[in-house]
């Protein structure tokens, strides 16, 4: 799965927008688990701490709790 990251933006930022697109053109079934955290950070190319906070920007968004980051 490629990445597209322009840094104008807080890297955070892009990987959580990246994903939502991935969940609505559904290459990420809606609904379904998300990859375990230390793969989606490989595929990514970024640091856990950076993946950490994209997801926690996703769960914001969605409204989601984020008991799911546990």
């Amino acid at each position: 799965m490629g990445w597209d990251i322009s840094v104008s933006e807080r890297i955070y930022h892009k990987l959580a927008n990246e994903l939502l697109c991935k969940i609505i053109n559904r290459t990420i079934p809606m609904g379904s688990k998300l990859s375990p955290a230390s793969a989606l950070v490989r595929e990514a190319s970024t640091s856990q701490d950076t993946m950490r906070k994209a997801l926690c920007v996703l769960i914001e968004r969605s409204g989601t709790s984020k008991q799911f980051l546990n």
